[in-house]
């Protein structure tokens, strides 16, 4: 393959000052056969002259053609054949020399661009193997670091700018990269929004993580592009070689540490560590866990029920999802529903969930609702008001008593869109509740224009310490599902104090531990003829 042909090669990174940086053992072999080859820090040309290598002249017109920025290709007789070195022009300071015996096929102007990338002029995979395969031999392995960089709002560029725009930016974002690296770093870039800096020399982890940092700062300025100010930012993930690692396995580790960063809310920087590894195993074994979960049926639903404050009559019971991981329990759905929403999962488990709620619901009298969660990731799928239409319908369930519950996130992903399908779920007749309100990104605009019929005030408010200030927004947020006639439902309800003071307030429903807790669709018939004549608080 290409990889394998690249590695056939001798290759010489020089610097700014023509001194060696690295180079890999074919590049020895074919200039010195029973020699040592060039090391780092050492000058080319010097090493070229002490292995008494070629002519005088050869010397000269090498020296001379590393002084300018073209590319060139010298050649150098032996005794059978002939060396060729093919001279790549300068990268970010860095630059690249290609040697081939004549027995062998120099390569040609299309093998070298497969080393570059077409787009900022970078270096691209193949080069950074070589790099850190010369470096993983060498003695002091561990001056070299790897910083694996992605942009963390580049996708919202390409999407609403078109994909010129992207590749424009990732012209300037190699530009800006290329002025904060140092020295003999060499920037590579790997695939879409992914660079790499490797960082050759200097104090670790200090220089990288100082690399690391100036990366992050020249990347979170804004960009100017065709007159707008565009932000995206920057994570980064560190790993330090070891002596003999593999370049792979030196990718993976640093790219660990990248997804730690962006965990951690992005623009920010993380070590690789071996603790990431194992939580990266443990991740795709429940990846696995949950692909098999769904396929053999293994998630449930529990209950939880909604009661109208004033009288204590059941109005709805939310659907819940549950997860019991053969061998290993109960799996939180804080867990495993980001991970489906990762996998792409969740469009399977939320048709499922929707589904089987209406299914059971059709057991229960006609005035008891049933409200289902929806991730923001559904509503990507266009066709997902066709779905709901086609599940009521297979069903029997009534639309009114259908509630789907959307948190805030929702609104934040190509809003028109999402408002025209909300309302095209409206106009079936089935409600629509914000979940979670509060947490997010709420704003009176968003009410005004989503055709929402309850707001949820997140249950944090509800169980923190009740200081003034809490007990005024709660009473604000009650004040504004109010007046823009919205039903106000308060989450986590567990003591007595709370329920009064949320209905004095005027709050309008209530779930949570006070009422009960979920059940399964089963405990449904008993709770409901327990509490008839309204639901008794719990003690």
């Amino acid at each position: 393959g290409l990889l394998e042909a690249s590695r056939a090669l001798g290759v010489v990174a020089l610097d700014a000052r023509h001194c060696v940086m690295w180079s890999n053992a074919k590049a020895g072999e074919l200039l010195v056969p029973k020699g040592a080859g060039p090391v780092a820090c050492q000058s080319f040309t010097d090493f070229i002259g002490a292995a008494g290598i070629g002519s005088e002249t050869f010397r000269q017109r090498l020296e001379n053609a590393l002084r300018t920025d073209e590319t060139e290709t010298l050649s150098i007789r032996r005794d059978e054949d002939s060396i060729r070195i093919h001279i790549d022009a300068p990268v970010n300071g860095t630059r690249l020399l290609y040697l081939v015996s004549t027995t062998s096929e120099l390569p040609s102007a299309e093998s070298q661009s497969i080393r570059h990338d077409p787009l900022t002029g970078l270096g691209n995979r193949l080069v950074y193997d070589d790099i850190v395969s010369a470096w993983s031999a060498a003695s002091d392995a561990s001056r070299l670091a790897v910083l694996t960089m992605d942009l963390d709002r580049f996708k919202v560029v390409n999407d609403t700018m078109g994909i010129a725009a992207g590749d424009e930016l990732l012209r300037l974002v190699a530009r800006r990269l290329q002025s904060v690296t140092r020295g003999d770093d060499v920037l590579i870039r790997l695939s879409g929004d992914e660079f790499v800096i490797i960082q050759c020399s200097g104090s670790q982890p200090e220089g990288a993580e100082s690399a690391a940092r100036r990366a992050i700062e020249i990347l979170s300025r804004p960009f100017l592009m065709k007159g707008q100010q565009i932000h995206i930012g920057a994570s980064v993930g560190i790993a330090l070689l070891s002596a003999g690692e593999d370049p792979q396995d030196l990718l993976k580790h640093s790219s660990l540490g990248l997804y730690a960063a962006k965990g951690a809310g992005g623009g920010t920087f993380r070590f690789f560590e071996p603790a990431l590894e194992h939580r990266a195993v443990a991740q795709r074994e429940m990846e696995a866990a949950l692909r098999s979960a769904i396929a053999r049926r293994e998630l449930s639903l529990v209950y939880q029920p909604q009661v109208e404050m004033e009288t204590g009559q059941v109005r709805g019971f939310e659907a819940l999802v549950r997860w019991e991981r053969p061998g290993r329990g109960m799996v939180s759905p804080i867990e495993f529903i980001p991970l489906a929403e990762q996998i792409g999962e969740i469009h399977a488990i939320g048709e499922w969930v929707l589904r089987r709620a209406c299914e059971q619901a059709m057991t229960w009298p006609a005035s008891v609702m049933v409200g289902v969660n929806v991730s923001p990731i559904q509503f990507r799928n266009e066709r997902f008001p066709l779905l709901v239409e086609e599940v009521l319908a297979s069903t029997g369930l009534p639309p009114e008593r259908l509630e789907l519950e959307i948190t805030e996130g929702v609104l934040m992903d190509d809003s028109d869109r999402v408002i025209e399908m909300l309302w095209a779920l409206r106009d079936m007749g089935i409600s629509i509740a914000m979940d979670d309100f509060g947490t997010g990104y709420s704003s009176l605009s968003y009410l005004n224009s989503f055709p929402f019929s309850k707001l949820k005030i997140d249950q944090a408010f509800v169980r923190c310490e009740q200081t003034p200030r809490i007990k005024k927004l709660v009473a604000s947020i009650l004040r504004l599902g109010e007046s823009m006639e919205m039903r106000t439902l308060a989450e986590g309800v567990e003591t007595r104090e709370q329920y009064e003071e949320l209905q004095a307030n005027g709050c309008s429903q209530a779930q949570g531990y006070l009422i009960s807790r979920p059940m399964p669709a089963s405990d449904i018939d008993t709770f409901l003829q327990t509490h008839s004549s309204g639901a008794r608080l719990e003690q």
